[in-house]
């Protein structure tokens, strides 16, 4: 519920508060003054969960692991918690790598498996870890945009889950999505054609809710989990701002490298 008050606010605060009115992700000044409200008042902690199981996530991108980078970016971003799922036996080159967290400023747990169920398998294991909103990341994609406004966004949407979307040339690759407004309406995985150039860029915010919408038979997230919450509404997108590439066999990490000259 909300209700109708009057402020006096000074001319140059309100030309700041108007700056950030972009009609997508905060659509009027009174949504403005609620965004702000809600990031000064409510706790930004929210736990991480990395699918750490592909070796894609442990190549090296100029100095660091990969890995080591998405965990920086989410420090310097005010994370605290992380959750790896990681991959036999792989998995342990990753915990003697990083430990319980203390060099990289986070709180690191660890949640091993000995072979590949599937994304919404490995989600469903995680549950007893995750009990209130998450993110969840994909370890194999380099990115650098804003979590904690992806979060934020998220939590006026009323959705129970939220993707963060960014646009690709070529589409086809990925996991294509249609949107209306905010609302995700159309989700298919590495289509042979394609009219939008709308991607996953494999970052997700959860709520807690997600396990109930998990069905048991799940494997995987796009294909079994994804299409019921879009045809119940629960499924947002959020179009992101910054670099998305997606680390494909070690491919691509020699691009991304020149971003961190040694």
């Amino acid at each position: 519920m909300r209700k109708r008050i009057s402020i006096t606010i000074r001319d140059d605060l309100l030309r700041k508060l108007d700056s950030t009115v972009d009609n997508v992700r905060v659509r009027n000044r009174s949504h403005a003054v609620e965004s702000l409200l809600e990031e000064k008042f409510t706790s930004s902690t929210v736990d991480a969960f990395i699918l750490a199981g592909d070796p894609d996530c442990m190549v090296r991108i100029g100095d660091k692991p990969l890995l080591a980078r998405t965990l920086a970016l989410l420090r310097d971003q005010k994370f605290e918690k992380v959750l790896l799922g990681t991959l036999s036996p792989g998995g342990k080159t990753v915990s003697d790598y990083f430990g319980s967290g203390t060099k990289t400023g986070l709180e690191i747990r660890y949640m091993e498996q000995k072979e590949r169920v599937g994304t919404a398998a490995t989600l469903r294991k995680a549950k007893n870890h995750l009990t209130s909103t998450f993110l969840l990341i994909y370890g194999d994609n380099y990115f650098n945009f804003d979590l904690q406004e992806l979060v934020s966004f998220h939590k006026q949407t009323g959705a129970i889950a939220t993707m963060a979307l960014t646009t690709v040339r070529t589409p086809t690759k990925y996991g294509v999505v249609e949107l209306q407004g905010r609302q995700v309406v159309g989700f298919n995985e590495k289509p042979s054609k394609s009219d939008s150039y709308l991607v996953s860029a494999g970052v997700l915010v959860f709520d807690s809710k997600i396990f109930s919408a998990i069905p048991e038979s799940a494997k995987s997230l796009e294909k079994d989990v994804f299409p019921g919450l879009i045809a119940t509404n629960r499924l947002s997108g959020c179009v992101v701002s910054g670099k998305w590439i997606p680390i494909e066999e070690g491919k691509d990490a020699e691009a991304v490298s020149k971003e961190f000259p040694q």
